[in-house]
């Protein structure tokens, strides 16, 4: 799981938010477009085009919009912008693994699920090279968001090593210093010039913060 610092919701969503009247209600299942376009692209654009839960790489086919707190359960919060997020899988084709937003689905629990706005919620995750996510035993809330979110099944483990090792060969992790694996972290840490983070970024350096010295 990764941390995502929000930004403002898009002027053109606020703006259809503020048509409400005595005789009209907003709510998310009449958002039209472009509003709900730009609503999308402003949640990947803050997130980097990488996945809420997972950190994958998506974009607007590959990704929906995403409601921490289930809106049905909360419709207070359907609207708002701090509730909302891009999770990936648009659509789940049949044998397609059900990962992150869709396996959450309209669980919560307010003692025991972490937001992705939680101050520091990714140092709370540790990923060994096989791709597996871990979390302290202790660390009951981080137990279940890997359970609620299936951040370990196959299909995620299979891809988180794949990049876990297109970075880290044993050599490097014998050789590499301190000073060398927090420049690591940090530059992955950096988005590129489309403003895009690299796919399982947070992975990749959660695991260099984490090496031995």
């Amino acid at each position: 799981m990764r941390a995502i610092l929000k930004g403002a919701a898009p002027e053109s969503f606020e703006k259809w938010k503020g048509m409400a009247n005595p005789d009209w209600a907003p709510n998310f299942s009449v958002l039209p477009n472009p509003e709900k376009r730009d609503l999308h692209a402003s949640l990947l654009s803050e997130q980097g085009f990488t996945c809420c839960y997972c950190g994958r790489s998506v974009d607007l086919d590959e990704s929906h919009i995403e409601h921490f707190r289930p809106q049905h359960r909360f419709p207070a919060l359907e609207l708002d912008y701090n509730n909302m997020f891009a999770s990936c899988q648009r659509a789940r084709p049949a044998g397609t693994p059900i990962i992150c937003g869709h396996h959450k689905g309209e669980a919560f629990d307010e003692e025991n699920f972490l937001s992705p706005l939680l101050d520091g919620v990714d140092m709370r995750f540790s990923y060994a090279l096989d791709g597996r996510v871990q979390a302290r035993p202790a660390d009951i809330p981080a137990q279940t968001m890997i359970a609620a979110l299936a951040l370990n099944s196959g299909f995620l483990v299979a891809r988180r090593r794949m990049a876990l090792a297109a970075v880290f060969d044993p050599q490097f992790i014998a050789s590499a210093t301190r000073g060398e694996l927090g420049e690591l972290s940090a530059s992955f840490r950096r988005r590129d010039t489309d403003g895009k983070l690299t796919s399982f970024y947070h992975a990749i350096a959660r695991f260099a913060e984490d090496l031995p010295q």
